[in-house]
């Protein structure tokens, strides 16, 4: 009599991650989806019914996801298994903007592993399989955009900016990327002349956007027209005060 060997074996694939189910539709963020696929194969001597993968989640460059795994759909094949036969399952994980900042840009920094499970013809939980791992990329997203504004310390009231007024420009910066960005610059010219980063005053955080653990935007030197560290989502704004010539004043 030959003795049942109930056995499973799973091997794991992850799709890249969609770029347009997300807030922008040219990089991977928050709302964007990746699609895990399993294909259980009965390697055993015995026919395995309810056969599904276990799945707890991917891990985001070693840190737990926090989006959310959907259920698993049987897309070819059966949950009842005859030996050498197979089923393939695929289920849909949402990422998070957590889940994206930890992961951006880093070569295979979405990592997940499953295994299979199933009964045997005794109706026993067949002993644990070893799991199937997948990797995928998240690819770095770098964009910036700038709101320029200006706004006019009107003293004598005229309405029109006078020689010795001074004009305030506001340049406001949001990483609307998935990677934090480093040595975040304004570059500008006026009359000619490309200002010089000590003009800039006033660099100030206006939102640090949703932040990934343990992460969060910082500035090593104030007032030089650069941001050194701007985390994805994060805001910030530099200001230039600019006092109007003699020049100005007759050109206008």
């Amino acid at each position: 009599v030959t003795v049942k060997d109930p056995r499973l074996s799973l091997a794991k694939s992850a799709a890249a991650p969609t770029t347009s189910s997300g807030a922008n539709g040219t990089i991977t963020d928050a709302g964007d989806t990746i699609t895990f696929t399993y294909i259980i194969t009965n390697n055993g001597n015995v026919t395995i019914s309810g056969v599904t993968p276990v799945d707890t989640g991917p891990t985001f460059n070693g840190a737990a996801g926090t989006g959310s795994l959907g259920a698993f759909t049987l897309t070819a094949g059966s949950a009842t298994l005859a030996p050498g036969q197979s089923a393939t399952f695929t289920a849909v994980y949402t990422l998070t903007q957590a889940d994206v900042d930890n992961a951006a840009g880093i070569t295979n920094g979405v990592a997940n592993s499953a295994s299979p499970t199933g009964t045997d013809p005794q109706n026993s939980t067949i002993p644990s399989m070893p799991p199937g791992t997948a990797t995928t990329t998240i690819a770095a997203g770098p964009l910036l955009t700038i709101d320029k504004t200006a706004t006019l310390t009107d003293t004598n009231g005229n309405g029109t900016a006078d020689v010795g007024e001074v004009i305030v420009y506001r340049y406001r910066v949001s990483n609307t990327g998935n990677v934090a960005l480093t040595n975040v610059a304004i570059s500008d010219t006026h009359e000619g002349t490309l200002l010089a980063s000590s003009v800039y005053t006033g660099e100030t955080l206006v939102s640090d956007g949703p932040l990934a653990p343990g992460t969060s935007s910082s500035d090593a030197t104030a007032n030089n027209g650069i941001w050194s560290t701007l985390q994805a989502g994060a805001v910030v704004d530099i200001f230039y005060n600019h006092t109007v010539t003699q020049t100005e004043f007759n050109n206008q």
